[in-house]
C-alpha cells in the first residue's frame, strides 16, 4: 500500500505544479495586455471596472512611467504643440466585447 500512496502523492504534487504554472501564465498574460492597452483601459470606464484595484494601480503607474520616459527622452525636444500624449487619436480603440464573440 505504501507504493500506491507514494504514487498518489506524486500525481497530486504534479497537478499542483501544473495549476500553479497555469495561474502564473494567466497573470503574465493579463499584465502584458494591461501594459499593451493601458491607455485604452484607463480611459474606458467599462474596462476600468473589470480591473482589480491592484491592476488599476499597476496600469496607472505603468502609464505614468512610460509618459515620464517619453517626456524625458524626446518629447521635451519637440515643439510645445506636439508634446501632449493625451490626444484621443493616439490611444488604441478596441472593441473587446466584439473580439470575445469571434
Amino acid at each position: 500500500m505504501d507504493g500506491v500512496d507514494g504514487f498518489v502523492s506524486i500525481v497530486i504534487q504534479q497537478e499542483l505544479e501544473r495549476i500553479k504554472y497555469m495561474v502564473r501564465s494567466y497573470l503574465r498574460t493579463r499584465l502584458r495586455k494591461i501594459e499593451c492597452y493601458c491607455t485604452f483601459l484607463l480611459l474606458d470606464p467599462a474596462e476600468r471596472d473589470k480591473m482589480s484595484d491592484d491592476e488599476l494601480r499597476y496600469a496607472t503607474k505603468f502609464r505614468d512611467l512610460v509618459s515620464q520616459y517619453h517626456t524625458e527622452s524626446f518629447l521635451n525636444e519637440l515643439p510645445e504643440t506636439l508634446r501632449s500624449l493625451d490626444e484621443p487619436q493616439m490611444s488604441i480603440l478596441l472593441n473587446f466585447s466584439q473580439q470575445a464573440r469571434s
